[in-house]
């Protein structure tokens, strides 16, 4: 798997459209789901990339990524985060949560996206789709 991952090298230099991104879902237990992603052009989930949802307080979704090193600094994540926010209709970060500091600046670009409405306090942040009908209670939630 990792040949599939080195070979693909050139492929992420390219512009990825997140638009083209799916997902399928691994496995769950309790409050956390496995998901797949499978990038535009391809037909199975691509390898080095680890995907987890959390539902936090019942409706809203954390995700956790790791990428491996290959495929680090191509801007990927911000995309897979975007995808996610169109597929399920907003995204979460606790800010106590957050392990790694990539995280942050992945939810800095997410945050400047004029396609989504974001809002962020001590407690995280969330970005939702312009038309989710729950976006001003996330806001109310964020913001306190």
């Amino acid at each position: 798997m990792l040949k599939h991952v080195l070979e693909r090298r050139e492929y992420f230099n390219q512009e990825l459209d997140w638009t083209g991104i799916r997902f399928v879902r691994l496995e769950s237990e309790g409050n956390m789901m496995n998901l797949g992603v499978i990038l535009p052009g391809e037909s199975v989930p691509t390898p080095g990339i680890v995907l987890t949802l959390q539902v936090i307080y019942d409706y809203l979704y954390q995700p956790h990524i790791t990428l491996d090193e290959e495929l680090r600094g191509k801007g990927l994540a911000v995309k897979i985060y975007r995808a996610l926010v169109d597929r399920l209709g907003h995204l979460y970060s606790g800010k106590g949560r957050r392990q790694n500091p990539m995280v942050d600046r992945v939810w800095a670009k997410l945050k400047i996206d004029p396609t989504v409405d974001c809002a962020s306090s001590s407690i995280g942040d969330a970005c939702w789709t312009l038309d989710n009908p729950d976006g001003e209670d996330i806001r109310a939630f964020i913001e306190g």
